[in-house]
């Protein structure tokens, strides 16, 4: 229901006293709701109750000898109070206290060097990870590259040798043989660190972020 229609209802319902108290009954409430603002229209409803109710409220204070709208006795269009009848429950906009807004503010400041260490230092773990993976791969190439040499040398070798000592040629042979294998078991291992092992770690620290900031552990 909205204002109109309760004023609608209202009106309707103080069909039984005069025109004069129903003018003024009407003009109060329409200045209760327009004193409310519309945002608070729902507000005053429910304060007012049902308009049949709030009718025989007013009706009987007329049948009484009494009336709510003196103000109004003067000249229709006065303006009245937003404190006005309705057992004191006139819409009231929730206001944030101060005290609440400064811990707020107090609880923000505090907080804010507590991240900014825990933003460094998790990215200082994140690049000394990343530059150990670099030196570990770097060292990797760099063995893989002596080791290239090394077959290369004892390939040639041994076909320089292969008329000359056949036994000493066929274990140059596998010994280049040997080291190519070592060579290929490393470049597997490269491949794994950048294929598996970096993409974990970024998963890790997304992770651990999620948990930290969300508190969810990192559980989607």
């Amino acid at each position: 229901m909205n204002r109109t229609e309760y004023m609608q209802l209202l009106e309707i319902a103080l069909k039984d006293i005069p025109q004069s108290e129903k003018e003024e009954a009407i003009q109060y409430y329409n200045n209760y709701f327009d004193d409310a603002g519309e945002e608070n229209e729902q507000e005053v409803i429910s304060a007012l109750g049902s308009p049949a109710k709030l009718a025989e409220s007013i009706i009987n204070e007329f049948s009484a000898g009494e009336s709510r709208f003196e103000n109004y006795r003067g000249g229709m269009g006065q303006n009245v109070s937003q404190d006005a009848y309705v057992g004191n429950k006139s819409p009231k906009k929730e206001k944030m206290n101060g005290w609440v807004i400064a811990l707020i503010i107090f609880l923000t400041v505090l907080a804010s060097p507590l991240l900014l260490a825990l933003a460094a230092t998790v990215f200082g773990v994140l690049v000394g990870v990343l530059g150990a993976i670099f030196g570990i791969v770097v060292a990797i190439f760099a063995v893989v590259l002596a080791l290239g040499c090394v077959a290369v040398a004892c390939i040639v070798a041994a076909i320089s040798l292969g008329l000359i000592s056949p036994f000493t040629a066929v274990a140059l042979v596998g010994i280049g043989i040997a080291t190519i294998g070592v060579c290929i078991f490393l470049v597997m291992a490269i491949v794994w660190v950048f294929d598996v092992a970096i993409p974990g770690i970024f998963k890790g620290i997304g992770w651990l972020f999620k948990k930290i900031f969300s508190g969810k552990g990192g559980k989607q």
